[in-house]
């Protein structure tokens, strides 16, 4: 499988643990064979944030620790520019994941670049976040699946994806930069893998059962 994580940064993890779970769950799929790529914006605010605090530690680890995993950085663009530059990065996907954090308007074209065979997913690890309000801003309706580690805060259906760390980040103590509330709900990297494959099985699944529009027969 050939999938892309858009997150928010994976690199900037101070403030922003999602970046920890996001380079542990890729690994542990690329680990098994799948072709896995992460993308976030040159720069980004967590990318800065972490490097004034962790310095060159934080942005050697991402090259040291997960090497299985391509890392990419783009320029954000805005408007028909970035719906462009997205509908070339998952022209050639079978699965695009956007992670809470990312760039809203990426979020909202993803939700709407509908191709044959691409599998799209939001993933959120702060699920009480998505109240009725701001699900309808993201357009979350339109993708395939909601991921998170619990039930959504506004009843829509979601598909249960946990969070993990990567064991050279528990060694290198980044576990402090993650509240208690999500260290308590941490599992083996290999776990939130096959929870994450559970839920595109879930949604290939759904998809083929999808009855085809009737052709009408002139009469």
């Amino acid at each position: 499988m050939k999938l892309t994580f858009f997150a928010g940064s994976v690199i900037g993890y101070v403030g922003h643990p999602e970046a920890l779970f996001t380079r542990s769950l890729a690994t542990a799929l690329a680990t098994r064979g799948d072709d896995v790529r992460v993308a976030e914006a040159r720069k980004n605010e967590h990318y800065v944030r972490t490097l004034e605090t962790d310095r060159a530690p934080a942005a050697r680890a991402m090259f040291e620790s997960f090497p299985q995993v391509q890392h990419h950085t783009f320029d954000m663009r805005r408007g028909p520019r970035l719906f462009e530059w997205l509908a070339r990065e998952i022209a050639l996907l079978d699965l695009a994941v956007a992670v809470d954090g990312v760039d809203d308007e990426l979020v909202r074209w993803l939700a709407n670049l509908n191709q044959p065979g691409l599998i799209r997913i939001f993933q959120t690890y702060r699920p009480a976040t998505l109240d009725a309000i701001r699900a309808d801003r993201l357009e979350l309706g339109l993708f395939n699946a909601v991921a998170a580690p619990a039930a959504l805060a506004n009843g829509r259906s979601w598909s249960l994806v946990r969070p993990s760390v990567a064991r050279s980040d528990r060694d290198a103590g980044r576990l402090q930069h993650i509240d208690h509330a999500f260290v308590n709900e941490l599992v083996a990297p290999a776990l939130s893998a096959d929870d994450l494959l559970f839920a595109v099985e879930r949604v290939r699944t759904e998809l083929s059962a999808t009855p085809l529009p009737q052709r009408e027969v002139p009469s």
